[in-house]
Formats: structure tokens, sequence, C-alpha cells
């Protein structure tokens, strides 16, 4: 899989969370969960979006 840059991540990430008003998260545990997602390269391991990793986080699927 291609390595995502940051600034891909970045606008991945704004444009999911200004498509999605329903789900509301901190901006600063968004950043958090960001940066945790770029670090530890989840989309090159595993093909899971920043979406997807959000909306599992948020729904208690995963435990980071």
């Amino acid at each position: 899989m291609q390595r995502m840059s940051l600034e891909h991540f970045e606008s991945l990430q704004s444009a999911h969370f200004e498509r999605n008003d329903q789900m509301k998260i901190d901006d600063e545990m968004l950043d958090k969960l960001g940066v945790y997602f770029v670090y530890h390269e989840v989309y090159d391991r595993y093909g899971i979006t920043f979406e997807s990793f959000v909306e599992r986080w948020v729904r208690g699927i995963l435990d980071i």
C-alpha cells in the first residue's frame, strides 16, 4: 500500500468532518487521533481510512 502523506491525511480529515455534522468530536481529540493514525501508519498497515478509524474509535471498536 502507498504511504499516506500528512497533507493527504489532513485533506481527508477536513473533508469528512465538514460533510458529517452528526459526528461531533472534540478538536483536540481529533488531532490526537490524527497524530496516532499517521505515526502508527494505520492506513499503510491495515488499509483503514482515517474516517473509518475515527468511526471505529467513536463506536468503541478500537481501543488505543
